[in-house]
């Protein structure tokens, strides 16, 4: 059962139960907290750099947009805010994708070929065309594709695994705690999502410091 199947029957696909109301999952809305704080320090951080890269000074508001879009989703589930939260994070990785891309390739052509891959793989994923498993198959998707493009870039400029490896670490436990958050119900009645939004708030600020470093790098 997708997610607009169990939107439709008055289900949560979270621990933290209800629909339809602004008190839906308390935790898991008030947990975005973290990533608005995370938005706040990246924003100084960009400041501080003097980067003169668009993308990476944008990433803060888009932030600032995850934030809201998971706060509108889990404080408010419906349709449109579960695409609040799934376009607000899409776009994230996309400006991501596409700095790290261009680190990689200096034609533009290039970039924007493989972007176009990426996304006609998660499509269908994202759009319920086929299962998703809540999500899941997209999450490792965008992994793989992350890490391909990654270790790259990090062997092209030869730097440091140090960041990378700190920021896949927190990625990865975070992924774990998103993806158990329902099979632990019996033991955690509010789940364990509020710790996605927690870790990766320090994962995105890492983020936003690791493309800082790659701007540097020649």
């Amino acid at each position: 059962m997708n997610t607009e199947q169990l939107l439709s029957q008055g289900l949560s696909i979270y621990c933290e139960k209800g629909v339809g109301n602004l008190a839906t999952q308390p935790l898991n809305a008030l947990s975005n907290l973290a990533i608005f704080i995370s938005a706040y320090f990246s924003y100084r951080l960009v400041v501080s750099s003097g980067t003169k890269s668009r993308v990476v000074r944008l990433l803060p508001l888009i932030l600032i947009l995850i934030g809201l879009g998971s706060a509108l989703w889990h404080g408010a589930p419906h349709y449109l805010t579960n695409w609040a939260d799934t376009l607000s994070i899409a776009i994230f990785l996309l400006f991501v994708f596409y700095y790290l891309l261009g680190k990689l390739f200096s034609e533009k052509e290039y970039v924007l070929l493989v972007l176009l891959v990426f996304l006609a793989v998660e499509a269908p994923f994202i759009f319920g065309i086929f299962p998703s498993l809540n999500g899941f198959i997209s999450y490792v998707i965008a992994l793989l594709f992350a890490l391909s493009i990654l270790f790259s870039v990090l062997k092209k400029y030869k730097l440091s695994l140090k960041l990378p490896a700190v920021i896949i670490t927190l990625f990865l436990t975070a992924f774990f705690f998103r993806t158990t958050d329902i099979y632990l119900c019996g033991m955690f009645p509010v789940g364990t999502h509020f710790l996605w939004h927690i870790l990766n708030s320090f994962m995105f600020y890492l983020v936003v410091k690791l493309m800082i470093v790659l701007e540097k790098a020649r």
